[in-house]
């Protein structure tokens, strides 16, 4: 507590009080200067420190701690000594009394005796004031004052001012330095970069860089560097330490890869940084597709299509909008080009680009960074292909592209057609030209719809039924047919298949077909009977043999050799029947072959069959027996050698025979070909008689231009006819000099006496000059004169010729008659099935589809008529009822036909009457044991009918067990469905032979005929 010094002399109170107050003053001076001192004496060494490295936080903490500890031991010094004094009134008395030691402690006792006023009890106040007057004396010449130490004040004062020097050298000199070691010092806690003369730029401190790939760090000087090392020091880790030059300002590290996470520690001048590097895994694609919008004329939905592991297809003109993820969050993604970058939009791992047109994807490159702030490896190339829509193909399907049918028959054209992005409609066009002049011009053309697409069909497989009768082609005409087909692309023309080539022959010209067929079959029958002859020649050598020559392994190995010889005889032999098969399965087609002459070749060839499929096995078989059994070796041999000849005789006999009336039917072919161009000059005729009211008066150049076009077409009919007959003339004359049978020689003369070559010209004459008047008889003189000489080659006279081979149960000649005009039934009823079925599908595009199915109408009217002639051969049975229920389904499908109806209803009954055929006609040929029924049934099979043979059940009910029409024992045979149709005719049918093969005496027209078949099928 403060002291009050009234008692005292005033002058001495002046003194004590000054004396207090210095005290009082050098104390907080001292506690100033101390606590300047305290902060300067941690600064200072903290200030060298950071000048060697960057200090951490709980460094610079102490340092703090420190300088606020000396603060605080100064503060609290004075505080102490302010409380002293305050308690200890004596304090600042005991120092005056300490720095004049002669004054004792006499200051003390005037004080006690001017204040205590017990001290002064038994003290005379003279006394008392005589005390206090000599000690206020002895101090007058004293300075209380100068008794108040001050030399800590200086000693402090001075550090104080050494460190202030220092300072403010640092001040003056880099004044950032001291503000930077000032802040940092007085804030550990925070984030103050320490202030360094090398400065690096601002560093981020997380670096994700590749898992485990080397990567390179750019580190750059700031520009405000006031020094600048030449390198700088790094450490990545626990690795050893390395330097890179610094240059430019930047510096950039290569730095290996990593998989954890590392410190990256820099060192630059007196500048130091740590970068903590953490390994991340590159921004993978997982998932790339695209929603690709097709070009609206194809009229087909959007599509998604994986585009990140396959090289994808995508059609002109249409637009993707790609999509997908990728390993980490990204930042940034876009489609780039090297003038234009397309951004997508982000949504944290997943990416969405706008509508892009497909050509985009061709030349650009999908770049994305990570969040990260990794990019791929490289740059991910869609692999896409950009594709034009390509026009349809469309073809026929089988193998050959060639086909030669009658006018009736109908041929079944299976047609393909594929295209890339749907197939809108598939069509067949044809082009009619005239079979002896294929370079002209077409005389007629059309076309049909055989079938309609979809946007998402691009596959089309369809049949058509081509029918020259339902199509209006006639006889003796080349139809080139194509299919067609067109795609949904705006204004595409329709692509076109290879042609195929249909030959619609007129019965003469089949029937010689076949007829060659024939005959060079014929010829290989010969052939291969001479091979027959001398293998058995042969084996008859081995009999001369002795038994033990017959023991050894040289004979063995001979019999071997014959064995397999005649193994391969039995293979050619029923090769050989089987194409007979075929070839009278062809001639059934035909009318013009009379059912007498189908009834012998059918005999001959049954031999034929018979001895390939019984004689000749059993001599293989022997032989075969013979090579294994040396001790019955000339038993087996002897025993083949029968079997051989016995099937010698009867191939002889076969191919005798078939000779014979193979000449027979040359002769009544040659008359049916001179009737049908009779028949043409009776139809020329009848032009004529109906143009000639028209056109009489009137010379050529006055003619009006249609008139005038019908005259040309007469002339070149007329002409054509003339070319054919002389035609017939050529082929005729060889025929007598190759065969010198009479009748030919007769129609020779005939015509020689006619004088073709310079008569017939006239009627062409006389129509070219509108004379039809004269052209009219001319027309009906030749007209008669080639059924004349029709006549003389139907005479009754080199007739002969029988039936084939015997053996076992012959069939009766009227039983083989009535098989093979059911057969015949049977084949015409499918062609008119199959002619309905295709009228049916046409029924839309054909303008005169009432016509056309009377012209159907008509034809099985006229087949039903023939069905029922056969009937009447049978007596009353089940076998009769079935052909009775036949011709009844036969009637009732020609009425429907003229309502007119085609559907399926019809349909199914000509398929049941077709069944009830077949079931009687197989009743025989499977139950039947007698010659000539295997043939039939191989000719069946031959026209398409072995499929019907045993079929399950269908339409017709459940079959049939009737016998045999003529006392067959009868199978069982199951009903059908009544629809498929025959096989179809292509590389199988007659035409497929060379023209070579044909006999010399076939020349003109049918040698072109074949010469443009050929072509074709090549």
């Amino acid at each position: 507590m403060k002291h009050e010094y009234n008692s005292l002399p005033r002058e001495l109170s002046a003194k004590f009080l000054a004396a207090e107050r210095k005290d009082g003053r050098v104390a907080a001076a001292v506690a100033v200067v101390g606590l300047l001192f305290a902060l300067g004496a941690a600064f200072l060494p903290f200030l060298a420190l950071e000048r060697l490295w960057t200090t951490p936080r709980w460094i610079r903490g102490g340092f703090l701690l420190a300088a606020l500890g000396g603060v605080g031991w100064f503060v609290a010094r004075w505080l102490v000594h302010r409380l002293r004094c305050r308690r200890d009134p004596f304090a600042t008395i005991r120092r005056i009394e300490r720095h004049y030691p002669a004054l004792g402690d006499s200051l003390r006792g005037v004080i006690e005796l001017a204040e205590d006023g017990d001290a002064r009890e038994g003290i005379s106040e003279s006394l008392r004031l005589a005390a206090v007057r000599q000690v206020s004396e002895q101090c007058e010449p004293l300075d209380f004052v100068a008794a108040v130490p001050t030399s800590r004040l200086w000693r402090y004062g001075k550090r104080v001012g050494a460190v202030v020097l220092v300072l403010a050298v640092c001040g003056v000199l880099e004044p950032g330095l001291v503000r930077n070691a000032v802040n940092r010092f007085a804030r550990p806690w925070a984030a103050v970069p320490r202030y360094t003369f090398a400065r690096l730029a601002p560093l981020p401190t997380v670096v994700q860089v590749a898992r485990g790939e080397p990567f390179s760090l750019p580190v750059r000087v700031a520009a405000d560097s006031r020094w600048q090392p030449d390198r700088l020091r790094f450490r990545l880790g626990d690795a050893v330490g390395a330097s890179c030059p610094v240059t430019a300002g930047e510096a950039r590290l290569e730095l290996p890869g990593i998989t954890e996470a590392a410190p990256l520690r820099l060192r630059f001048g007196d500048a130091s940084a740590v970068v903590l590097v953490e390994p991340v895994p590159r921004p993978a694609l997982l998932e790339l597709a695209g929603d690709v919008a097709l070009p609206a004329y194809l009229e087909r939905a959007g599509e998604t299509v994986e585009c990140a592991r396959q090289r994808v297809r995508l059609v002109e003109g249409s637009q993707i909008v790609l999509r997908g993820t990728v390993l980490n969050p990204l930042r940034q993604a876009w489609l780039g080009t090297d003038d234009q970058e397309t951004p997508f939009r982000i949504e944290g791992r997943a990416f969405v680009s706008a509508a892009l047109p497909v050509e985009d994807l061709l030349a650009a490159r999908f770049h994305w960074v990570d969040a990260n702030g990794l990019t791929p490896p490289e740059p991910y190339a869609v692999e896409a292909e950009v594709v034009p829509d390509l026009p349809p193909s469309v073809q026929f399907g089988g193998g050959a592209r060639v086909a030669a049918i009658l006018e009736q028959e109908v041929v079944e054209l299976a047609l393909r057609s594929g295209d890339d992005f749907g197939i809108k409609q598939v069509e067949v066009a044809w082009d009619v030209f005239p079979a002896d002049k294929p370079e002209e011009k077409p005389t007629d053309s059309g076309q049909r719809l055989v079938g309609t697409g979809a946007p998402d069909r691009t596959d089309w497989d369809g049949m058509f039924a081509f029918s020259p009768r339902r199509l209006g082609i006639p006889a003796g005409t080349r139809v080139v047919v194509r299919g067609r087909a067109v795609d949904y692309k705006p204004g595409r023309a329709f692509s076109e298949s290879a042609p195929f080539v249909v030959f619609v022959l007129t019965p003469e010209d089949h029937a010689r077909l076949v007829q060659s067929q024939l005959e060079a079959l014929r010829n290989r029958l010969e052939e291969a009977a001479l091979r027959e002859a001398q293998q058995m020649f042969d084996n008859e050598q081995l009999t001369k043999l002795t038994d033990e020559q017959l023991r050894q392994s040289d004979a063995q190995r001979e019999v071997e050799k014959q064995a397999d010889l005649e193994r391969k005889s039995v293979e050619d032999w029923q090769r050989l029947a089987d194409e007979g098969a075929k070839l009278l399965a062809e001639a059934t087609r035909n009318e013009a072959f009379p059912t007498e002459t189908l009834k012998e070749w059918t005999g001959i060839m049954e031999a034929v069959r018979s001895a390939s499929g019984d004689l000749l096995p059993e001599a293989a078989g022997a032989l075969a027996q013979a090579s294994q059994s040396p001790d019955q070796r000339r038993q087996e041999i002897e025993r083949a050698i029968e079997a051989q000849r016995k099937a010698l005789e009867a191939l002889k006999q076969s191919a005798e025979k078939m000779g014979e009336s193979l000449e027979q039917f040359a002769v009544l072919n040659m008359a049916a070909r001179l009737r049908a161009l009779a028949d043409r000059e009776r139809t020329m005729n009848g032009a004529i008689q109906e143009l000639f009211p028209q056109t009489i008066g009137l010379t050529v150049a006055t003619l009006p231009p249609l008139l005038g076009n019908r005259v040309t077409g007469l002339t070149e009919t007329q002409t054509s006819i003339q070319k054919l007959t002389l035609g017939m003339r050529f082929e005729i004359q060889r025929c007598l000099e190759n065969t010198g049978i009479e009748k030919y020689g007769k129609v020779v003369e005939a015509m020689d006496e006619a004088q073709l070559t310079d008569e017939m010209p006239k009627a062409v004459a006389a129509i070219a000059d509108n004379r039809l008047a004269q052209a009219a008889g001319e027309v009906q003189r030749w007209a008669k004169s080639l059924d004349d000489w029709a006549a003389l080659l139907d005479e009754k006279k080199d007739g002969g010729g029988g039936g084939g081979g015997g053996g076992g149960g012959e069939m009766s000649e009227e039983a083989m008659k009535f098989m093979l005009a059911l057969l015949r039934a049977i084949q015409n009823q499918e062609q008119l099935r199959r002619d309905t079925v295709g009228l049916e599908a046409e029924k839309e595009q054909v303008a005169d589809y009432v016509q056309q199915a009377e012209r159907l109408s008509v034809a099985e009217s006229e087949l039903s008529r023939t069905v029922a002639d056969l009937a009447k051969k049978l007596d009353p049975s089940e076998a009769r009822n079935n052909i009775e229920d036949a011709q009844g389904l036969m009637e009732q499908v020609s009425l429907a036909m003229r309502e007119p109806r085609t559907d399926r209803e019809v349909q199914a009954d000509m398929g049941s009457a077709i069944e009830l055929l077949l079931s009687l006609f197989e009743s025989n040929c499977q139950g039947g044991q007698c010659q000539g029924s295997q043939m039939l049934a191989m000719m069946a099979q031959k026209l398409g009918l072995q499929m019907r043979l045993g079929a399950g059940a269908g339409a017709s009910g459940g079959g049939s067990r009737a016998g045999g029409p003529f006392g067959g024992a009868g199978g069982t045979v199951t009903g059908g469905t009544g629809s498929g149709g025959a096989a179809e005719r292509g590389g199988d049918s007659v035409t497929d032979v060379a023209p070579a093969e044909f006999p010399t005496e076939y020349r003109g027209l049918l040698e072109q005929f074949f010469q443009k078949v050929e072509a074709a099928h090549e």
